[in-house]
């Protein structure tokens, strides 16, 4: 989504394919959907700041370093990270 695009064998465009499939998440689809028109317009899920979406993360002062996670280690479901680099590292 920031800087990695896939294109799956259906043709579905998709972020990084470590990221959990879900039907939100395809952005559109190479064969009815020019891939510039979907770079540009699509994707704006995987271009936010997860920092803000929890309050642990919110309030960490290492936020910054690692905003909140990446996309292939967040709970979706739960709108936070399945796993803190800080806590891992620390």
């Amino acid at each position: 989504g920031l800087y990695t695009a896939s294109i799956t064998v259906n043709g579905d465009i998709i972020a990084c394919l470590d990221i959990e499939r879900r039907p939100e998440f395809v952005q559109g689809n190479i064969l009815h959907d020019r891939f510039a028109d979907v770079w540009k317009n699509k994707f704006q899920i995987f271009r936010r700041d997860l920092s803000q979406e929890n309050e642990k993360c919110r309030t960490c002062r290492e936020a910054k370093y690692c905003h909140g996670e990446a996309f292939h280690t967040w709970d979706f479901d739960n709108q936070c990270p399945q796993l803190c680099f800080k806590d891992i590292l620390f």
